[in-house]
């Protein structure tokens, strides 16, 4: 077995359940969910047709999940639109040959969302 290597002292094996994580396409799922929701398949059947896991499939179907926004993690502090501003104004800056660094965007990315009143302000900074 192949090792792979965190830094040069810490060999690490490769992840197992995360080499097979999500290799479905979002559109096969929404295109399974639109093909159950008609009834012209089970559920299972679709599952296998379009190679996405039963449960997820299911959760989808009994609504536990929103088909067209799903994704993995905590909600997000911007939304969309506010994130296409953000982006917009750092390839602006890009153009205009000012780089930022991570810990800048990040820092203006969370005075953003403090003066759009949708994080409290961080103290530990």
């Amino acid at each position: 077995m192949k090792l792979a290597y965190k830094g040069t002292f810490f060999p690490i094996k490769p992840n197992k359940f995360l080499k097979n994580y999500r290799k479905y396409s979002p559109e096969s799922l929404i295109k399974a969910y639109e093909i159950v929701q008609s009834k012209l398949i089970s559920v299972e059947k679709a599952a296998r047709m379009f190679c996405i896991p039963a449960q997820t499939l299911r959760d989808q179907i009994n609504g536990n999940v929103d088909p067209r926004n799903c994704r993995v993690g905590p909600e997000t502090v911007l939304t969309s639109s506010q994130e296409e501003v953000l982006v917009s104004h750092v390839e602006t800056m890009a153009d205009l040959a000012y780089g930022y660094t991570n810990t800048k965007l990040k820092h203006l990315a969370g005075e953003m969302a403090y003066d759009l009143h949708a994080k409290s302000h961080n103290t530990n900074e």
